[in-house]
């Protein structure tokens, strides 16, 4: 019986040696024979992380031992026309997606051809009949070798299968990703790691891509003009699934991207927050939309985007509310349109927001509120807008948890039956759990 290389677990590896072996097979390899046949180097030294380190390269080696068994036997076979014809035919079976039925029945002919040893004399070296000949032809007989390549002959040529590259399945990764989000941020930021990607590799067949290539792909991404390390360790991790998602589709193997040396920590990110000190000078100096666009920013956690999408008609008595414009509008064909399944939020408004508010003509454009409160964020040196909703979120998760606060920055409960509500707004004990946590900031800053 034909044994399984490639079967999980296979093999075991031994510490003191730094070897893997499969035992009653003859099959060995070192650790550095890995290293030198794969292009890769091995960094962990207790034997037990090495073994994890070393695995996927072991089984690799399992899988190309296999292959080389296999090439070798049907290079023996003495039906080297019957495995041609055999390969042409399973060639053109999987261009035009034939049923599976089908094609095992010709994967079993040619398995059974490769292993006819040298010297069996029993078997005839006849092509087989192509599928595709007309059932009339048929009928002149199969056993004629003569016969059976010119019945294949009347076979045509169809144009050969679209050559697969990498190029090639991040096209396809891509327009499953825009099928499933839509265009959002998170897929033209997979659009921008893949592209990445695919100038370095692009004309290469996924079996082709090797350490050496994402080894230049992460020299890119890490020395790329104005990404950040959360961004490089996000488009890092954007390849690593793609690349691993292509690896399953294909049988390919890319164990390599989980290697220490392309692994990158973007820590906590960059949480930049106002001080109490800060603020206080913030209020102290305010005045027209920039204070609005500051109490706002405290009060609801509201930027620039979202005090435009501002309505009278979302000024409700002590709240307002509203739809975070970053989760509440995507694009479409270049256009803007409502997101429906968003939270709908209702924050509690203090006095001092409440007068702003009625101050306030609902008719800033964006040039002003982004040009007014960065002229005034230079001149008092405080920080960017966003970070008051970082600031008060923080204030609020210290005093009252995170779920408070997570309900502060406009994220509700999770999962398929929340997601599914056309409005979701939070419960009456959710929402008094937050008007209570707005109410001790709002104090907090003497508001």
């Amino acid at each position: 019986m034909k044994y399984n290389m490639r079967t999980k677990g296979t093999g075991s590896f031994d510490g003191g040696t730094k070897t893997w072996r499969l035992k009653g097979k003859g099959i060995h390899a070192t650790t550095r024979q890995l290293e030198r046949r794969y292009g890769v180097k091995f960094t962990a030294t207790e034997p037990e992380r090495l073994k994890k380190e070393s695995v996927t390269y072991w089984r690799r080696w399992l899988q190309d031992t296999e292959e080389d068994a296999a090439n070798s036997q049907k290079a023996n076979s003495p039906l080297q026309e019957r495995l041609r014809s055999l390969e042409r035919v399973l060639r053109d079976l999987n261009r035009d997606n034939a049923p599976d039925a089908i094609l095992e029945c010709y994967k079993a002919m040619y398995r059974d051809a490769a292993q006819v040893a040298p010297e069996d004399i029993d078997h005839a070296d006849v092509p087989v009949i192509h599928p595709q000949v007309h059932p009339a032809l048929k009928l002149l007989g199969t056993s004629d070798p003569l016969i059976v390549r010119i019945l294949n002959a009347t076979v045509s040529s169809a144009a050969a299968a679209p050559k697969v590259t990498i190029a090639t399945e991040v096209k396809h990764a891509l327009q499953v990703h825009l099928a499933r989000t839509g265009l959002n941020a998170h897929y033209h930021f997979t659009r921008q790691a893949l592209e990445l990607l695919m100038t370095t590799c692009g004309q290469l067949e996924p079996h082709q891509l090797t350490v050496d290539h994402w080894r230049t792909f992460f020299a890119k991404v890490t020395t790329r003009e104005k990404w950040g390390i959360v961004t490089q360790s996000n488009a890092i991790r954007a390849a690593k699934r793609f690349a691993k998602t292509v690896s399953q589709a294909r049988g390919t193997n890319v164990g390599f991207v989980d290697l220490q040396e392309f692994a990158i920590d973007p820590g906590e990110g960059d949480k930049v927050k106002y001080t109490f000190a800060e603020v206080k000078t913030a209020l102290d100096h305010a005045t027209g939309t920039v204070r609005l666009q500051l109490l706002l920013g405290l009060n609801a956690g509201m930027t620039t985007a979202d005090i435009l999408t501002l309505k009278p008609d979302m000024i409700q008595g002590d709240y307002v509310v509203w739809k975070r414009c970053k989760l509440a509008r995507i694009k479409e064909g270049g256009k803007a349109k409502d997101y429906s399944p968003v939270a709908v939020l209702k924050h509690k408004l203090w006095g001092t927001t409440k007068q702003a508010l009625n101050a306030y003509t609902f008719d800033a454009t964006e040039y002003q509120l982004d040009h007014g409160f960065f002229k005034f964020t230079r001149k008092h040196m405080l920080p960017v807008n966003k970070a008051l909703r970082k600031t008060v979120t923080q204030l609020i998760e210290d005093r009252n948890g995170n779920d408070a606060g997570r309900h502060y920055r406009g994220e509700l409960k999770g999962g398929t039956h929340m997601k599914n509500y056309v409005e979701r707004r939070l419960g009456d004990k959710e929402q008094g759990d937050l008007d209570t946590a707005l109410d001790a900031i709002g104090t907090h800053f003497g508001l």
